[in-house]
């Protein structure tokens, strides 16, 4: 039985409806028949594919490349509106998450990995699908937690974002101390001792990273930045 992914998140699909695909999607884990809704990874990965947050929403800006559709003007609503081009990709993106773990899921099992294992190999398929720094990802999911971490728990990550894009700032120090700022790109920008890391790629490095140190970190929206200043006029971000 194919799974309506149109309807599965609506209130169109009824609760059975819904337990019966998640079950029918469970035994076909492991198989090519395996279509994307049932949980098959491993617990440790349940931040960045599993859970309704940031990590997915990162996740699901990564996935508009797995879509087989995605450069066919016709597969989009409203079609003409490039102005909100981004907005419209990303709400398609986040009614097919289901491409990505489907994605994620054959790769494993075409390597002969183990669905629910956790290990390098699995962590290098997740960045590569994901399109996440792979050496990155690793250390952050299989490098040893560092002891005495002097910094903030929970953290504040201040956002901001405009039409176009978003950023999470933090002081630059909390990078130095996690040891991540060689994999921040120059997307991001720093302005005084607070780097504004962008959100597609380095805020996740940033988040992923202090999940593996065990450090909680929050949000806190700001409605502007620095004044009227402009974030793309500051000064982008270098490693030391």
């Amino acid at each position: 039985m194919k799974i309506n992914f149109k309807t599965v998140h609506t209130s169109k699909c009824s609760q059975e409806q819904y337990n019966t695909w998640r079950s029918q999607d469970e035994k076909a884990i492991g198989t090519p028949k395996y279509q994307g809704l049932a949980y098959f990874h491993n617990y440790e990965y349940r931040h960045l594919l599993r859970d309704w947050s940031d990590f997915k929403e990162l996740a699901h800006r990564k996935s508009f490349r797995l879509i087989s559709n995605w450069n066919d003007p016709k597969a989009w609503p409203n079609k003409n509106d490039y102005g909100s081009v981004d907005n419209e990709r990303l709400q398609y993106a986040k009614k097919n998450w289901h491409i990505l773990y489907k994605a994620i899921h054959d790769s494993f099992v075409k390597e002969g990995l183990q669905t629910d294992g956790f290990s390098v190999s699995h962590t290098k398929i997740i960045a590569q699908t994901l399109h996440i720094n792979e050496k990155a990802l690793i250390d952050v999911y299989h490098g040893q937690v560092k002891e005495n971490l002097n910094m903030p728990n929970p953290l504040t990550i201040y956002f901001y974002s405009d039409p176009g894009h978003g950023w999470g700032g933090v002081p630059r120090v909390i990078l130095t101390l996690l040891e991540i700022e060689s994999y921040i790109s120059t997307c991001s920008y720093q302005v005084g001792d607070m780097v504004w890391l962008e959100e597609d790629c380095d805020l996740s490095v940033l988040c992923m990273a202090l999940i593996n140190q065990n450090i909680e970190f929050k949000f806190t929206d700001i409605p502007n930045f620095f004044g009227s200043q402009d974030i793309r006029t500051c000064k982008h971000y270098k490693p030391e």
